[in-house]
C-alpha cells in the first residue's frame, strides 16, 4: 500500500504539477524509500516486544498481540489504509482532470474537419489515461480488498 501511495503521488506530482522525473528523484523518491523501509521494520517488529509471535510454545492464539494492543495495531493498519487508499483515488482523479482540462484548452486552438474530429473523440489522450487510471486504481482496491 505504501509503494501504491508512492507511485499515486509521483503521478500527481508528475502531470498535475509539472514536475520532471529528475526532480522528484532529486527531492522525494529515496527518502519515500527510506520510509517504507523503516516503517515496514517497525511494523513487523513491533509485536516482538509484546509477546505476539507465538509468545508460548504449544499454544496458539487468533490474536496476534495483547487485546489493548491489538486494538491500537488495527486502529493504525486500517486507519492508514484508509488515508493511502482516500489519497490514491483522489491523485488519480486530479491527474484525469488535468490531462483532461489541458487537452479542452489544446482543442480550441486545432483547425480541423469533422472526420479529423471524430477520430480525434475516440483516440483522446484523456480517455486513453482513463482507462490506465482506472485499471491502476482498481488493481489497489481488488489487492487489498479480497
Amino acid at each position: 500500500a505504501m509503494y501504491q501511495f508512492t507511485l499515486s503521488l509521483q503521478m500527481l506530482l508528475l502531470v498535475t504539477f509539472m514536475w520532471t522525473p529528475k526532480k522528484f528523484e532529486r527531492l522525494l523518491e529515496y527518502k519515500l524509500h527510506a520510509f517504507i523501509g523503516v516503517s515496514a521494520v517497525v511494523v513487523s517488529c513491533f509485536p516482538l516486544f509484546f509477546g505476539g509471535y507465538k509468545p508460548q510454545c504449544g499454544m496458539c492464539d487468533a490474536a496476534m498481540l495483547p487485546y489493548w494492543c491489538d486494538n491500537v495495531y488495527k486502529t493504525i493498519f486500517w486507519g492508514s489504509f484508509s488515508f493511502i487508499g482516500l489519497f490514491c483515488t483522489v491523485a488519480m482523479v486530479s491527474v484525469y482532470r488535468s490531462v483532461y482540462l489541458e487537452e479542452q484548452k489544446m482543442n480550441e486552438y486545432r483547425f480541423r474537419s469533422k472526420k479529423d474530429e471524430e477520430e480525434e473523440k475516440a483516440d483522446s489522450e484523456s480517455k486513453r489515461i482513463q482507462k490506465t487510471l482506472l485499471l491502476y486504481t482498481s488493481s489497489f482496491y481488488i489487492c487489498w480488498i479480497i
